[in-house]
């Protein structure tokens, strides 16, 4: 049977609840119905060619249906569809774990989910719970930027409040300390590059003197607040930070899920300076947006106060699908060599 146009859009209109879109645009019924890709483009069913401006949400960093991904997906299909890693293991996610740690400076363990809001999720625990297992349960506080976003799930809500998205949760969210959005494009402070002595930092500053015994961590997104409207900042303010993190003993998280894998001309964000995030949240780009997968990479300082003898402090967490998929090391390699990075 052959479905046209119309007949899908009806029956969009019927069954699919779109993301981040607005009822009326959906009952509209005109959205574009994407049926392939090639390189930078989509192709709709009726065969208009769109330039993928979004890259997927930021995903789709190597563009569409690149050959060497394509086999790689067929080749893992055809062996392993789904294995967790909840007392099991499997070559592939080892494989790429040992990848990503290679891409750190000090030694660090790979904690899998499937999205970015997951391996946020995830950090934030992870750094609450450090501080439990060290006898500091009162460290239980995260402080993030005003206008921050780090994925729709309730604990990265917390900590990347947007108001025109968030507003009706507000009741269930745990507290967070804001600072000041530095923005260079739109200085609060009426300053220019040449004259700017991080005046944006100030408000930070003034959160740690004040509540840096409740601190557990930072949460920050290196460089670029994509959500808030591509708001860039310079690389001082991360170094200030992560000097200022380590003078206070508070975990530096870096949410690298939309800037991460070449974004902004490195590896990582955060590699343009000399800063050294002790948690770094990884997504999107991770996969080339070709399937679900993310990863929260831990300094393993933090990960042996997780030991479970003679008192257990296990990190009880995870989902269904974290680590589960079988990753072909091509996929890396072809990534990595576009950066000059160990593979």
């Amino acid at each position: 049977m052959v479905i046209v146009t119309d007949q899908y859009r009806e029956m969009d209109r019927q069954s699919i609840w779109h993301p981040y879109t607005r009822h009326s645009a959906a009952e509209a019924g005109d959205f574009p119905i994407i049926t392939r890709g090639e390189g930078v483009h989509l192709f709709d069913i009726e065969g208009n060619k769109y330039v993928d401006a979004i890259s997927s949400w930021w995903a789709c960093n190597l563009g569409h249906n690149h050959p060497r991904l394509v086999e790689a997906i067929m080749r893992q299909a055809r062996e392993l569809q789904h294995s967790i890693l909840g007392n099991l293991s499997h070559p592939c996610a080892i494989e790429l774990a040992a990848e990503l740690v290679n891409l750190f400076s000090d030694p660090c363990h790979v904690l899998f989910a499937s999205d970015g809001a997951s391996a946020v999720e995830a950090a934030i625990k992870i750094a609450i719970q450090h501080w439990h297992n060290l006898g500091h349960p009162e460290r239980s506080r995260v402080a993030s930027l005003e206008n921050a976003y780090h994925g729709d799930t309730l604990g990265a809500v917390s900590v990347g409040y947007l108001e025109a998205f968030h507003s009706p949760f507000k009741p269930v969210l745990f507290p967070a300390y804001r600072a000041e959005s530095p923005c260079c494009g739109r200085c609060r402070h009426e300053k220019e590059p040449g004259s700017c002595n991080q005046e944006c930092f100030e408000s930070m500053l003034t959160i740690f003197e004040q509540h840096a015994d409740e601190l557990a961590a930072v949460i920050i997104e290196p460089l670029c607040q994509g959500a808030a409207g591509m708001r860039i900042y310079p690389i001082e303010y991360l170094r200030l930070l992560d000097q200022l993190c380590k003078e206070k003993d508070v975990l530096l998280i870096v949410d690298e899920i939309a800037v991460g894998f070449g974004r902004t001309g490195k590896m990582f964000a955060f590699q343009h300076g000399d800063v050294d995030p002790d948690i770094v949240c990884l997504g999107k780009s991770l996969a080339g947006g070709y399937l679900p997968i993310s990863a929260t990479v831990v300094k393993d300082k933090i990960f042996e106060t997780f030991w479970d003898q003679p008192e257990d402090r296990t990190f009880y967490h995870g989902h269904t699908f974290s680590g589960n998929i079988k990753w072909d090391p091509s996929w890396t390699c072809l990534m990595w060599s576009m950066f000059g990075a160990s593979a």
